[in-house]
């Protein structure tokens, strides 16, 4: 699975198997096809061979998803629109964040993308902002929202405008309970005492104010079953998000409660209704983009328009180093 039979997008189920006696002299395992399932993307392959007999179950899996393209933001995006603002996206290599990114640079803003495993990811994003955005700026720094925030976002050497937080573990999960503390604790770590850090860090260091963008999730209200870790944690983080703003700080404080998006997080074996990122985020981003400190102190909660509805050296960003 994964190597022959589904390919690269595919993702194991289960097997049963029975050793059995094999008068046959021939080495090695054979498999074939027997049963497919055109809704549920399943597969299920005979095996046999070398003493053993029995099946094996397959699920094809969604590609990886792919944002708006650069060609078509450009288009819905004036040139100047956030020129001025230097924007630190946390988990910026893929999904939101990488839209994100998009847009603000369309928009002739300088940002600075960071991704915890996907290098290759955030670099192919630099490359095309490069290319395809001469006047706008991107670099990419490692970050890990387990880890110490103040040391990995001390390589940053200029003034943060916006934060855009999208720092995220995998969010659907097996689980053995209605409640599993290791998924809360790790929901909390990244969701709520990353962020915190990670704004704490940035006013702290010349980047007053701050405007930073929390995505909650209308997980919080519609609390579905097998969800209870995230609603929570995404729960707690609106509650930080609205003390933060109370306690003027230095730190504005913008929470969306975010549909579900078609991201590689919600791209499911089988097809769900997803709402287009782009139609969402961009009334969000202008809004975060274009706020003030006279906002509400309560904090503000920005409503998403759906469609129909009305590395760790330091580096500088007065030049760009598509290498780093």
């Amino acid at each position: 699975v994964g190597m022959i039979c589904l390919g690269l997008h595919s993702n194991f189920y289960g097997f049963a198997v029975e050793i059995i006696d094999d008068l046959c002299d021939e080495d090695g395992m054979g498999f074939r096809v027997c049963k497919t399932h055109d809704r549920f993307r399943m597969v299920r392959m005979e095996v046999s061979g070398a003493g053993v007999s029995g099946s094996v179950q397959a699920f094809t899996r969604q590609p990886p998803v792919a944002q708006a393209a650069l060609s078509e933001i450009v288009k819905v995006v004036g040139p100047t629109e956030f020129a001025g603002s230097t924007v630190l996206i946390i988990g910026g290599s893929r999904g939101l964040g990488e839209l994100t990114a998009k847009t603000i640079a369309a928009g002739g803003g300088t940002v600075i993308v960071t991704y915890a495993t996907g290098r290759g990811d955030a670099e192919r994003l630099a490359e095309t902002i490069h290319r395809e955005v001469p006047l706008s700026r991107c670099n990419v720094l490692q970050f890990e929202a387990r880890g110490n925030v103040a040391n990995q976002l001390s390589a940053i050497d200029c003034k943060i405008t916006h934060l855009y937080y999208f720092a995220t573990p995998k969010i659907f999960r097996q689980r053995e309970d209605l409640f599993v503390k290791s998924q809360f604790d790790d929901f909390v770590q990244i969701y709520v005492t990353g962020f915190y850090e990670s704004c704490r860090f940035l006013a702290d260091h010349g980047s007053r104010p701050l405007v930073a963008f929390y995505p909650s999730s209308v997980a919080v209200e519609e609390r579905q079953l097998g969800m209870t870790e995230y609603s929570m944690a995404k729960s707690a983080g609106e509650i930080l998000c609205s003390d933060i703003n109370r306690a003027d700080c230095g730190i504005q404080a913008m929470v969306s409660r975010l549909p579900r998006l078609l991201t590689d997080q919600t791209a499911t074996t089988i097809p769900v209704k997803n709402a287009d990122p782009l139609d969402v985020m961009l009334p969000i981003i202008r809004n975060v983009q274009l706020s003030s400190r006279s906002m509400a102190s309560t904090g503000p909660c920005i409503k998403p328009t759906l469609p129909g509805q009305a590395a760790h050296a330091p580096f500088s960003m007065a030049g760009v180093n598509s290498e780093s």
